[in-house]
Formats: structure tokens, sequence, C-alpha cells
């Protein structure tokens, strides 16, 4: 029996960088790119659901502070369209933080 994996061998895994921080994105971004991802990044929230509803990732990363919609409603709204590992990056560490990310839906 043989096993396949879902994603051709020669086809990079998508990450959607989601920071309204443009040094933060530029960051994260050369940081992956030297591993072969297709990035891709939005500034807001209200983009980065836009972009899920177009695409499909294997990753998304997801700044909880940003203006207009914060990181734990966009993943609520993502997570009506993927089911995409989401990473929170924040400099929010309080317990309380981390439960709201993962009740809104993130994984880590």
């Amino acid at each position: 029996m043989e096993i396949r994996s879902e994603q051709p061998e020669n086809k990079a895994s998508r990450v959607l960088i989601v920071d309204d921080n443009p040094e933060i994105r530029e960051i994260i971004h050369i940081l992956l790119g030297g591993e072969e991802y297709d990035i891709e990044e939005e500034k807001n929230g209200n983009e980065a659901i836009l972009k899920t509803k177009e695409n499909a990732f294997d990753l998304i990363i997801l700044d909880i502070m940003m203006p207009g919609m914060d990181g734990y409603h966009t993943c609520m709204e993502i997570r009506k369209e993927s089911n995409a590992p989401i990473l929170f990056l924040s400099a929010k560490t309080q317990e309380g933080d981390k439960m709201l990310g993962f009740s809104s839906g993130g994984d880590d």
C-alpha cells in the first residue's frame, strides 16, 4: 500500500503572514524565504480573511494587536474557511491572552 502526501513533492508549502508592521512581515519573510516556502503577506485582518477565502495555506502566522480587526477575531473568521494551523505572533504573554488565542481557533 502506497502512502501519498497531499502536497506534490515539488510544491512549496504556502504560508500567510499577517501583521500590520511591515518590518515584522519582512523579517518573517526573510527567515522563511530561506526555507523555500511560498509566502504571502497581508497587513490587516480583513485582507487576511479575503486571502484565505481565495487561497489555501499550509500555515498562517497571525499578529494579535492590529488596528481594526484584532488577531483573535481574524482567527475566528479564518476558521470558517480554513483548517490551516494558525500561530499567533505577539508581545502578549499573559495566560489569559494565550487562552483567548486557543479559544479563538489558534493552534499556538
